[in-house]
């Protein structure tokens, strides 16, 4: 089947779990406008949808999210991209989700894809996986929180040389760093993952709510604050040649050749 005829998201109920899959496997589950719209229903209707209890994130076949839709996003003109970044605005989403929200990461999670992950309460991943922060690769800028979720959880001397270097992370530094909480086999983060959220599906979820807004507010700045910021860096960055140059440089399979402007 086509595979603009499959539902980029797909939602299942297992008991009082709500399962979310990420579903362009073709495309490693690269975001595009359609799934993000449809990720951000999904989050909306978790806020007030009392019969979940916690929720797993997923992604269908070899990886997790392997980020932006490059394809897509190279098409816009510098006075639609503006607008289009003010729809980033939806990560903050996860936060507001009153359960707990596991992330199970098999293959690569990716630029957009790490901020899915990130914004997850608890983070499962295959030990063959890998972190790539590929926005400056590209000549970008992290965007969808990336920067002020790496800052604050493993600081910001290590989120600078993580987004500078632009560069793999692999599953056990991940875990060194405590940016995952388990690693599991290759093939078994789902497992893993729907096991805890079916334990925390039966515990206290008025008192998990209260410890998730604690525990996100300890972070002491708003989301959307730092979100507004990205706005305005990635509208600056995405005028200038080397923005293009990354592009340009992923297109054809070559190391990109920064200038500098």
């Amino acid at each position: 089947m086509d595979e603009s005829a499959q539902p980029e998201v797909l939602t299942e109920m297992r008991g009082a779990v709500k399962l979310i899959t990420l579903n362009r496997p073709e495309r490693g589950n690269a975001f595009n406008l359609p799934l993000r719209l449809r990720l951000h229903e999904v989050l909306r209707e978790l806020q007030q949808d009392q019969s979940v209890r916690a929720v797993v994130l997923t992604g269908a076949g070899k990886h997790f999210c392997t980020g932006a839709d490059l394809g897509r996003d190279a098409a816009l003109a510098p006075a639609d991209f503006r607008e289009n970044a003010r729809r980033y605005d939806w990560i903050a989403e996860f936060q507001r989700v009153p359960v707990p929200v596991i992330a199970a990461m098999e293959g690569y999670t990716a630029g957009a894809g790490m901020a899915l992950a990130l914004s997850c309460d608890v983070r499962v991943m295959a030990e063959d996986g890998h972190l790539f922060p590929a926005f400056t690769q590209r000549g970008i800028a992290p965007d969808n929180g990336v920067g002020w979720m790496l800052a604050r959880m493993v600081g910001p001397g290590q989120a600078m040389r993580w987004l500078l270097d632009a560069s793999r992370i692999p599953a056990e530094e991940a875990r060194s760093t405590l940016l995952v909480q388990e690693l599991v086999a290759p093939g078994t983060a789902l497992e893993r993952a729907m096991e805890m959220a079916q334990r925390w599906a039966s515990g206290p979820t008025v008192a998990f709510h209260a410890t998730k807004r604690q525990v996100w507010q300890a972070l002491d700045y708003r989301l959307e604050d730092a979100l507004r910021f990205e706005q305005d860096a990635r509208f600056l960055v995405y005028q200038t040649a080397d923005q293009l140059e990354g592009r340009r440089a992923f297109r054809e399979k070559r190391d990109p050749q920064f200038k500098g402007g």
